[in-house]
């Protein structure tokens, strides 16, 4: 079983060619020298925990995502010469590198990844093994939370083949002059000092959705949408519902 693993890291374009290295070394080093030093013919089966970053990519984890493709790869390599080399892509475990990382796992849940229980973890562990299948994927995730989050900047051809996903509802309407005209009748029927806190309320119940809560009452209206927890692609998120909500064309900068 080779579990070993780093995640350290960032954008490409900001990862030196050593550092890229140094994060390639515990997952590539670790499977290259463990499949040269096996007897394949008498061991069984080989375990390599990869990670769903190889599968579908991660944010800021461009070396890492590499290095769990390389586990994947030797995996495939060595199951068509007829081994059994399994490479796991597991998303995130409540037992792990993340667990005690409260504010990672609480930004992965609400974006639809919520942490994989341990048992839950190992009873697919058994399934995997019994089954042989080299390229293996097993994550908790919440489909429309998660896809809508993921597809924002760009379409994903992967992920919409998927049957949880191909099952999903439309994508959110665009914006149109009847919801902006509904909009502006409700503002103008209400008192004008009303009529603010009526949009930031409107505003907080798209935050609270993008961000995963379950009201607006627990957005912080005082905060930086940053110091919320938005990133590049719930900002997108944000922008769109609330351009549907309008009937405007708000700008993401």
């Amino acid at each position: 079983v080779h579990a070993a693993g780093s995640l350290d890291g960032g954008p490409i374009a900001d990862t030196t060619l050593t550092e890229f290295g140094d994060i390639l070394a515990a997952k590539v080093l670790g499977a290259a020298h463990l499949d040269a030093l096996l007897d394949h013919d008498s061991v069984r089966t080989v375990l390599l925990f990869g990670s769903i970053s190889a599968t579908w990519g991660v944010g800021n984890q461009s070396a890492y995502s590499a290095a769990n493709a390389y586990l994947d790869a030797l995996a495939r390599e060595r199951h068509d010469r007829g081994g059994r080399t399994i490479s796991v892509a597991w998303g995130p475990w409540e037992a792990g590198m993340l667990a005690e990382d409260g504010e990672l796992a609480d930004s992965l849940r609400r974006g639809g990844l919520p942490l994989l229980p341990v048992d839950a973890g190992l009873a697919s562990l058994d399934r995997i093994v019994a089954e042989g299948e080299p390229c293996p994927v097993v994550a908790r995730v919440e489909w429309p939370r998660f896809h809508s989050r993921f597809a924002s900047l760009r379409p994903s051809p992967l992920l919409a083949d998927l049957p949880d996903v191909r099952q999903l509802p439309a994508a959110e309407p665009q914006p149109s002059v009847e919801r902006g005209a509904a909009l502006i009748e409700k503002l103008t029927a209400l008192p004008e000092e009303d009529r603010e806190p009526a949009v930031l309320d409107l505003v907080c119940s798209h935050v609270a959705a993008v961000l995963g809560h379950d009201s607006a009452e627990q957005v912080d209206r005082k905060r930086a949408f940053k110091d919320v927890g938005f990133d590049s692609m719930t900002a997108v998120q944000l922008r769109n519902r609330l351009n549907a909500a309008t009937g405007l064309s708000l700008i993401h900068i």
